[in-house]
């Protein structure tokens, strides 16, 4: 039967050539998803300045909330305390324990920093997050790299740095000479001893004496993380079992390509790209697999005559059922492996642009191992045998005379386990619709909003034959009177091969639910969250630091500046609530965005109102909530709360304010000096100002430009200028998801064309006799038109039916109106694009089936 297979895939290029194609990109669009999530989860990233020690411990950024099996991710990056590094050195089988110290430093040429540090945005808070490309070490950890001397000597003694090849070139300097450092918010006179470079390193180095390295390091008696060198013969993976074991839950040993954790603590952030990676790879599954499956069993349908004969002249249903595996494995296999390069290419560009958009930090490596690609070419096979299975199993079951019967009048019937299927999916979306509106906050609400109406989608194309009956029944009438006896031929065909119609409606209906709903998702996503930063954003001007932050008089120098009505130091991070517990899970889901601001100036600049207490407390260990949270965990004011800051620091602080918000931005507020101190360069990096009434913002720029001038590395930014780069970075994320958009809709696109183009090949007898029998071309060309127009017609009906299943729950949870917002003219471009679509797929290849003679075109295949 294998050779049957074989010869009728070779006289059958019509079928074979579809179902190629639909194996291909349903394999290629399920390993671009593989690539995203295997990244997410090697979440690989190598050691730069600590490529020298094969293992590496640091911080552990990781913990669970008390009573929960979750573990979060904290914000900031974890030092390690002296006791963990005696403990390390005292393990057996460590030759050396090297001490890492890094802080912001950063080398200056004519008051100017060598290296830029962008702005970049990121989340839905107010929050301005300074790349720092410069950093601070002590000599001692140069050997991690390793760092080379090129010229002079190390740092013996205070006063003395070592900077690298690359900032000496760009500042000027050489050994002997005096250079101006940037550190602690303050500029230092130092003296070059040495120039050393490392080939592999990226970000700038400075390294300083082991007597500064003590006065700059903002947690005395910690780390950033220790490099471990072995002993002679040790193994590493023992080693670090015995580290792991030694240092306990407060630290984490790494090995391998998890050792650039340590330098980029930014790294450790995947949620969203885990999410990103994640739902995408739901989407191509269900896409993927439910087009691939609707062009195989047409195929197969379409060869019901053919089967029946075979069954006719004495094939076994188990030979026929042979036949049906292997040429479906043939073809399965063959796309997926002519698929593989173009996946890993598609899967690579994505993830580009996932990490140029902000959503995913630089340094994690791109994966796309044999694994998914493997998983990838098994699913595709799995559903391409399922598929023709149930597509051929009536042919292979049913008696020879009358599978014949049925061939030509295809039945709609619908088993009871596609019936059961169905429900389930139906099921599904009512359920994310569920989570949506009710258990979870915040921009993750989109996440399981994007698979209610595919679900849906899914459910309804699983009962796709009798609702392309019903359909068809209801719309064909309402359509008819515009195609006059073009209609009527039109409306016959179409209730004679439901299941066929079905098909072709079922990627119509898949590609305006998933675009229509995904759009509008993410245009109402980008408008309630630039409406949330602009309500919150009550500065006029923002004094923006270098990479080492705002000593204290600083605020206090642009106070004194005329036209000055508030400022506040300003910072930002993540932090999670230990206790109480909330009884909803809140924030605690990706962490509370935590602001720190100046409390005599908080009213004017963070937040405009209060509901209880005084913003004026906002001082010492205090904390200032939204009144829902406040309410919901059962605190007033006076009560005490107990945060983990981002660093894995708790604080207990007193409830002083609640303030109101919108529903989905809460955000918790700190003094300014007390949050600074958690967080890497240990100072504000931002002051925001405001201009007093009637006063010319221009003059107060003025004035502050002049003050910045003697703030090395400063810059100034205006309100109107924050919210639009705020508004850029939310384009630049909503980017990727217009992409993943564009690459389900272009399959559910190929699959449109594929299965019309199939569906019409077969017609070509049917055709000749029509023009034997008196019909024009221009009456089945027609004709076809109308077939179209209700394939369209209905496919976007059942699309527009499954939408708001998706945008009202996500509408309700992010803005309280079930109206989502957006422009219309995407409604009606989705709209006017599948029906494009469906009617070029129609009309294109019946024109090219039209062009032989009525005689040939007759004679069957």
């Amino acid at each position: 039967m294998f050779k049957l297979a074989m010869r009728s895939l070779r006289h059958r290029w019509g079928g074979f050539v579809a179902t190629f194609i639909a194996m291909f990109f349903c394999a290629g669009l399920l390993m671009a998803a593989g690539g995203l999530v295997q990244t997410s989860a090697d979440h690989a990233v190598p050691a730069q300045r600590l490529a020298a020690a094969p293992i590496v411990v640091a911080g552990n950024s990781t913990f669970n909330l008390p009573g929960g099996s979750t573990p979060y991710t904290l914000a900031e990056q974890v030092r390690v305390n002296q006791s963990v590094i005696d403990t390390v050195s005292k393990t057996p089988g460590v030759e050396k324990a090297v001490p890492d110290v890094s802080f912001p430093a950063v080398v200056l040429s004519d008051g100017k920093p060598v290296t830029a540090s962008g702005q970049l945005f990121r989340g839905h808070s107010s929050r301005v997050e300074t790349d720092t490309t410069s950093l601070g070490h002590g000599w001692s950890s140069a050997e991690l790299a390793p760092y080379k001397l090129t010229a002079g000597n190390q740092p013996t003694a205070a006063g003395q740095v070592v900077i690298d090849s690359e900032s000496a070139r760009v500042a000027g300097v050489q050994v002997g000479q005096s250079v101006d450092v940037l550190v602690h918010g303050a500029t230092q006179s130092f003296t070059v001893s040495g120039i050393a470079e490392a080939g592999t390193v990226t970000q700038a180095a400075i390294f300083f004496s082991d007597a500064d390295v003590a006065k700059y390091n903002t947690e005395p008696g910690t780390v950033n993380a220790i490099g471990v060198i072995p002993a002679a013969g040790q193994d590493v993976a023992a080693l670090s079992d015995k580290l792991t074991a030694a240092v306990g839950a407060e630290a984490v040993v790494l090995t391998g390509d998890h050792r650039g954790y340590a330098e980029f603590p930014d790294t450790l952030k995947v949620t969203d790209v885990t999410i990103t990676s994640v739902v995408f790879g739901i989407m191509a599954i269900m896409a993927g697999l439910f087009g691939a499956s609707s062009t195989l069993a047409l195929a197969y349908q379409q060869r019901g005559r053919e089967m029946a004969l075979l069954r006719a002249i004495g094939t076994t249903p188990r030979q026929l059922r042979r036949m049906i595996r292997g040429e479906t494995i043939v073809v399965s296999l063959l796309a997926s492996v002519v698929a593989i390069a173009p996946a890993y290419l598609a899967s690579q560009w994505l993830y580009n642009e996932i990490v140029a958009s902000g959503i995913a930090p630089e340094g994690i490596v791109f994966h796309l191992g044999p694994v998914p690609i493997v998983i990838a070419t098994l699913i595709a096979l799995l559903t391409g045998i399922a598929s023709a299975r149930i597509a051929g199993r009536r042919a292979a079951v049913t008696k020879p005379t009358a599978a014949l019967q049925e061939a030509e009048n295809q039945p709609v019937r619908l088993g009871w386990g596609r019936v059961i299927l169905a429900w389930v999916f139906i099921l599904v979306a009512a359920l994310m619709a569920f989570v949506t509106l009710t258990s979870v906050t915040g921009p993750l609400t989109a996440s399981p909003a994007a698979m209610i109406s595919i679900c849906l989608a899914i459910g309804l194309g699983l009962l796709g034959p009798a609702i392309a009956k019903l359909m068809t029944a209801v719309v064909a009438p309402l359509l008819r009177p515009f195609a006059g006896l073009a209609g009527y031929l039109g409306s016959l065909n179409a209730r004679s091969r439901a299941t066929r119609m079905a098909a072709v409606i079922t990627p119509v209906m898949l590609l305006t639910a998933i675009a229509t709903a995904n759009l509008y998702l993410v245009t109402t996503e980008q408008d309630v969250s630039t409406a949330a930063y602009t309500d919150d954003l009550h500065a006029d001007l923002v004094l923006q630091s270098g990479a080492t932050g705002f000593t204290p008089d600083v605020l206090a120098k642009v106070r004194r500046l005329p036209g000055v009505d508030a400022a506040s130091e300003f910072v930002a991070s993540t932090g999670f609530v230990e206790k109480p517990t909330d009884p909803l899970g809140g924030k605690d889901l990706d962490g509370w965005p935590i602001q720190g601001v100046t409390a005599d100036a908080a009213s004017k600049i963070g937040v405009s109102s209060t509901v209880s207490g005084d913003l004026n407390n906002l001082t010492g260990n205090t904390v200032a909530l939204t009144d829902t949270y406040a309410k919901r965990i059962g605190r007033t004011i006076g009560d005490t709360i107990t945060l983990r800051l981002g660093d894995r620091a708790l604080v207990d602080v007193k409830l002083v304010a609640t303030f109101p918000t919108r529903p989905s931005f809460d955000k918790i507020l700190l003094p300014a000096n007390l949050l600074a101190a958690h967080t890497l360069p240990g100072l504000p990096i931002q002051i925001l100002v405001r201009a007093t009434p009637g006063t010319n913002v221009d003059q107060l720029r003025t004035a502050l430009s002049s003050l910045s001038q003697t703030l090395p590395g400063s810059s100034i930014t205006d309100r109107n200028a924050l919210a639009t780069a705020y508004a850029g970075h939310l384009k630049s994320q909503a980017l990727v998801s217009y992409l993943i958009v564009a690459m389900i809709a272009g399959y559910t696109t190929i699959s449109i064309v594929n299965n019309l183009a199939l569906s019409i090949t077969r017609r070509r007898k049917e055709f000749g006799l029509q023009r034997l029998t008196g019909s024009t071309r221009r009456q089945i060309m027609g004709m076809m038109a109308y077939e179209g127009a209700l394939v369209a017609v209905i496919g976007v009906i059942l699309g527009v039916i499954a939408t708001p299943s998706t945008l009202i729950p996500f509408s309700l949870a992010r803005t309280g109106n079930p109206i989502p917002t957006g422009p219309l003219w995407m409604f009606f471009a989705v709209i006017a694009y599948a029906a494009v679509v469906a009617l070029l797929a129609t009309l294109v290849p019946t024109w090219f089936r039209l062009r032989g003679r009525p005689l040939e075109a007759a004679v069957p295949e």
